[in-house]
């Protein structure tokens, strides 16, 4: 490959349509890796990941229901000398909550993109992307965005 994985992430990210471009410019850090680190691991990156997107992503309100907040079940809330633990329904949007802001970090594990080409890179970059933008795989794999090894089996 010609150029760094630096500068395919930089010249990608400069060819996405606004206003895209300026929300992944301003709220997505890029690092590049050989392979997942432990800390990587720890934050749900499997070993043979090609990349990885850790953070919040966009979400739209669609106007679907989501889930509720609710109280851990069976605690009296009364006996706790804090405010009572609210835990995340799953369907919860929880971007309606505010503060919320989109962005978090986009890992690339070079060592895993195989063959190391600039349109294998481009491919994963994309997939993460995606992850940013609110797709989850299936998603991703709708919108032609699946990374090759989620096809295989793999994690994206």
């Amino acid at each position: 490959m010609g150029k760094t994985a630096r500068e395919v992430i930089r010249q990608t990210v400069t060819g996405l349509p606004e206003p895209l471009r300026g929300l992944v410019a301003s709220s997505i850090r890029f690092v590049v890796r050989k392979k997942p680190t432990k800390a990587d691991l720890a934050l749900g990156a499997k070993p043979d990941d090609r990349g990885i997107f850790i953070g919040f992503p966009i979400l739209e309100n669609d106007g679907d229901d989501a889930g509720e907040l609710y109280a851990v079940e069976g605690e009296d809330i009364a006996q706790h000398e804090s405010a009572a633990v609210l835990r995340a329904d799953e369907g919860d949007l929880v971007a309606d909550l505010e503060p919320y802001t989109p962005g978090g970090t986009i890992a690339i594990f070079t060592g895993n993109i195989r063959p190391f080409t600039e349109t294998e890179l481009v491919d994963v970059l994309m997939h993460e992307l995606a992850h940013f933008a609110g797709e989850d795989e299936e998603g991703a794999l709708e919108l032609g965005l699946a990374d090759h090894s989620d096809a295989e089996g793999g994690g994206g």
